[in-house]
């Protein structure tokens, strides 16, 4: 409700405050005493075009201000907390809160909005008094013309809040499956592209088929390879040192460990006064058999034949480890980690068909959730259209417009090739008010076609 409205430097208006009551409130005067700037006042706290012609001679710009009594937890109370304009409570009434709307227009310069004490767009005016202010004149019966506005007052007398909450979320539960249904579709070759890099990088490594640590015994062994030089110089150097006979099969009388340590084990047990030295000897003997021991494995390391083909063979295999590790390493452990992974993520993009096929079944099932119950909506929608129709061209007759009709239609949107209609957040269906104002008349928009009175 519009609790005060004020005015100043508006046409003949220099100052002046209208505080309107419940009910309806007149106002008269001679011509000239400027009635019209109150409704141009409303049409400027309401968004309509500032006209600096307006301004009074007198004045550097004119101003007006709409205070306004609104639910607390109605549109225009949720349209500010959207724009972050703090309100405040009506006056002996919690349930309501005050809303100041002004606007001030300079002779030149823009004009200026301002709701609460915050500066806004003039479109927000627009908003806020489009639920609070309805224009009745010649061509100025805004609301009812529109089609959304037909649709909602239709809503009113037809419908209850129960049934037209179920339809709305029921149709944003199918907007919402058509969507993931969409970005399915869209990301669907994206993941063709990736499942078949992925199907070729994973076939590239079973075909190498690496083992974990593989490159770093392979660097190892190659080392060896490169050095065998050395290596077999210097084990042949230890053998002949410890077993010259494994060297040299002719050196019988060589000087070597082996040799050396028999003879001292033979020249111990060859006393045969001053004690028992058996023990001593034992000992040597087994120094001789660790001895040989050694050796022995000496020698198997001399018998690995390790060619230059090996070496090739395991450059090569270095190489191909070595363009694994670059591409998903840095070490053979990473390569195979990452395989496995791959593999769980192919999977998963290989059900992209099946995941489609489900996204799909989903868009039916809440489609046709969402249409039967717009059907219900059609249904109410169409027996109170018939039924206001009715009732309304009766009302006109009693005020001598006994050949004036209204018709209310309810249509039905077109069915499209696939059989599926075009819904929306109110539902499959279309309201339009027609008005017949004498009989040769046809049915035309209300809008464009009853007058004001």
């Amino acid at each position: 409700m519009l609790e005060e409205l004020e005015i100043r430097n508006l046409g003949p208006i220099s100052h002046a405050v209208i505080t309107p009551s419940y009910g309806m409130t007149a106002i008269t005067g001679e011509t000239g005493a400027g009635k019209s700037m109150l409704l141009s006042a409303i049409r400027l706290i309401s968004g309509g075009k500032a006209d600096s012609s307006r301004i009074a001679s007198f004045a550097s710009e004119s101003w007006a201000q709409g205070v306004f009594s609104v639910s607390k937890s109605g549109i225009v109370s949720n349209l500010l907390q959207e724009s972050g304009i703090d309100v405040e409570e009506s006056e002996g009434d919690d349930s309501k809160i005050d809303v100041y709307v002004s606007r001030t227009v300079p002779k030149s310069g823009r004009s200026r909005a301002v709701v609460s004490g915050c500066s806004v767009p003039k479109t927000l005016l627009d908003k806020i008094c489009s639920q609070t202010i309805t224009i009745h004149g010649q061509s100025d019966q805004l609301r009812i013309a529109t089609s959304a506005k037909q649709r909602e007052f239709l809503d009113s007398i037809s419908c209850d809040s129960k049934e037209l909450q179920e339809y709305s979320v029921a149709f944003k539960e199918w907007q919402d499956s058509v969507e993931s249904y969409n970005r399915l579709i869209n990301q669907e070759s994206s993941s063709r592209q990736r499942a078949d890099y992925l199907r070729e990088s994973l076939e590239k490594i079973r075909q190498i088929d690496p083992k974990r640590n593989e490159d770093e015994e392979l660097k190892a062994k190659r080392d060896r390879i490169e050095n065998a030089a050395q290596i077999v110089g210097a084990i042949s150097e230890a053998i002949s040192s410890l077993d010259a006979s494994q060297i040299d099969y002719g050196a019988i009388d060589s000087v070597d460990a082996l040799h050396l340590v028999d003879n001292a084990s033979k020249a111990i047990r060859s006393i045969r006064v001053d004690g028992d030295y058996s023990a001593i000897a034992n000992q040597l003997d087994d120094i001789s058999s660790q001895i040989s021991d050694i050796v022995m494995q000496l020698a198997q390391q001399l018998d690995v034949d390790e060619s230059q083909e090996d070496l090739d063979a395991i450059n090569n295999r270095i190489h191909d480890l070595s363009d694994l590790t670059r591409r998903w390493g840095p070490q053979i452990d990473d390569v195979l980690e990452w395989a496995k992974k791959a593999q769980f993520e192919l999977e998963d993009l290989d059900d992209s068909p099946e995941a489609i096929n489900r996204a799909k079944k989903a868009c039916d099932k809440y489609y046709s959730n969402a249409k039967n119950l717009a059907d219900k909506l059609y249904d109410l929608r169409k027996s109170a259209a018939e039924k206001f129709s009715f009732e309304v061209s009766k009302e006109l007759e009693s005020l001598a417009m006994q050949d004036a009709q209204l018709l209310i239609k309810v249509n039905r949107r077109k069915v499209d090739e696939t059989g599926v209609v075009d819904l929306d957040s109110h539902g499959l269906d279309n309201v339009e008010f027609l008005f017949k104002p004498f009989p040769s008349s046809d049915y035309l928009p209300m809008g464009s076609s009853a007058s004001g009175g």
